[in-house]
């Protein structure tokens, strides 16, 4: 069965991320600076992109979650993407993306041909 993925759960996940390395150092926005919203979306697991004012959006496709695990992953990696565009790059999957998506899966165990 799959889990039931809400807004609370995706702000629940992204607290537990941001008490753990290296996110904790990162100094990302509180999840209720975040506007988190759920879809059933098939066409992308999930985005983050940043309105004029700076808000963040994080969307999750609901569809996409295959397990708690793998929401875990899915979250993390628009977290690194937050950060990114905190630091001033240019939020996509190039160098500065891999160099802290790296630092991520070693700290997480999370396979970076998955990440």
């Amino acid at each position: 069965m799959k889990v039931n993925i809400t807004p609370e759960l995706v702000a629940a996940t992204y607290d537990m991320l941001c008490q753990t390395a290296p996110f904790k150092g990162w100094g990302l926005p509180p999840s209720d600076d975040v506007r988190i919203t759920v879809m059933r979306t098939r066409e992308f697991y999930a985005d983050c992109s940043r309105n004029e004012k700076g808000e963040y959006h994080l969307r999750v496709s609901q569809v996409k979650q295959r397990s708690l695990f793998f929401l875990i992953m899915t979250v993390a990696h628009e977290m690194v993407h937050i950060r990114e565009a905190q630091t001033g790059g240019n939020p996509s999957h190039g160098a500065a993306f891999r160099k802290l998506a790296m630092q991520v899966c070693r700290t997480h165990g999370f396979d970076p041909g998955a990440f």
